[in-house]
């Protein structure tokens, strides 16, 4: 995708970058590389090694630095190549949309900060409009996330708007309004919490930081006028991912479609670029589960989908056991004995999770340690 697109406010009805994401299908003739770790740190050619090294100089003559950390680059390796591969490694277009999305995070919108401070009541509210991380993750070791898309409909999006607008008046950042402040704050939990936490977990290529997710998005019961009352917000939302969040998909299982799916599907493809139509499987229902179980062990998948995971849409992230065992404080015992997960903004480091978000105004920090086991990935740091 280009980086000269419009910056599309997320989940509005705009008619502005109608071309500039995009998804994968079966009816791509291009194929996924037989090996994933292909582009990725600590498995690139000596080519791409010059690439990222040239990436590298170019932020350092940018003045992208960190100067509370000696000059280094405040960026991990695992974030410059998600660049770099979505244009091929071609490293004058990847660091024209990393710059454009490094300036627009921290200097034009203050997205960080907003992360950081973001009224966790309202963050709790976004979460659960959209795709939820079950706790769970696939046989790459990628976090799962499931979204019934029934569930997301016209008029409850306009309510999660207007009240956001009402009860943050005054809070958006230049020319992003409070929703789509609290969308990117979704995206900002999955780049400096879910994506380095699975990081530090076993699964087969521990030499590779873990930097996109997978994703089941089940259409069913979801019929052609549903459909056309949210393509607006959908589209918005996919170009915005594609345009500032590239590479941040491993898989996509659109599960659930009905014949009206593919009247549509020549639409919804244009949405997105060729390297995420790649990653984009539509199944039917006579290839769901096993397809499914291909990818996914039956404990970390949803009952509903095949596996014998105890989780549903709605529900807080059920941890694995390795997640269990070096991150269990995110869980607290309620008086009647259940457990009842840490809600709001995280952000983990090398060796804690630290609490974020702000509660009536006062501002929630603090620290849970983390247990890192031997043979993780070394970097943890945001991706």
């Amino acid at each position: 995708m280009s980086p000269t697109c419009q910056e599309t406010p997320v989940l509005e009805h705009t008619k502005e970058n109608a071309g500039c994401a995009s998804i994968s299908g079966h009816s791509s003739p291009e194929k996924e590389p037989a090996d994933w770790t292909e582009g990725h740190q600590n498995h690139l050619t000596p080519e791409q090694e010059v690439k990222l090294s040239q990436f590298k100089s170019q932020c350092d003559k940018a003045g992208l630095k960190n100067a509370s950390d000696n000059g280094s680059l405040d960026v991990s390796d695992a974030t410059i190549l998600r660049f770099l591969r979505s244009v091929n490694f071609d490293v004058d277009h990847a660091f024209s949309r990393f710059y454009v999305a490094e300036e627009r995070r921290r200097k034009k919108h203050g997205l960080e900060k907003f992360y950081e401070n973001v009224d966790i009541p309202s963050y709790e509210t976004s979460r659960r409009m959209f795709s939820q991380w079950t706790g769970r993750r696939d046989n790459h070791g990628f976090p799962i996330f499931v979204f019934p898309v029934k569930n997301f409909t016209k008029s409850k999006i306009e309510n999660w708007i207007s009240a956001l607008n009402s009860s943050h008046p005054g809070q958006g950042h230049d020319s992003l309004s409070p929703h789509v402040l609290h969308f990117e704050a979704l995206f900002d939990n999955l780049l400096h919490f879910t994506l380095p936490l699975c990081s530090q977990l076993p699964r087969p290529n521990m030499d590779v930081p873990i930097s996109a997710s997978t994703h089941i998005i089940d259409i069913t019961g979801v019929g052609v006028t549903h459909f056309w009352k949210i393509r607006a917000y959908l589209q918005a939302a996919s170009a915005l991912a594609s345009t500032y969040y590239p590479e941040t998909l491993g898989h996509v299982f659109i599960i659930g479609a009905s014949s009206f799916f593919i009247t549509i599907w020549d639409i919804v493809k244009k949405w997105f670029d060729p390297p995420t139509l790649l990653k984009i499987h539509i199944l039917s229902p006579s290839e769901t589960t096993a397809t499914l179980l291909a990818h996914i062990a039956p404990e970390d998948l949803p009952k509903q989908y095949g596996g014998t995971l105890q989780w549903e849409w709605g529900n807080m992230p059920n941890l694995d056991a390795p997640a269990m065992a070096i991150a269990g404080g995110l869980y607290s015992q309620k008086e009647n004995g259940e457990r009842e997960y840490l809600q709001g903004p995280l952000r983990v480091t090398d060796d804690a999770i630290q609490l974020l978000g702000t509660i009536d105004g006062k501002e929630r920090r603090g620290s849970i340690p983390l247990t890192k086991p031997t043979g993780t990935s070394e970097s943890s740091q945001g991706l």
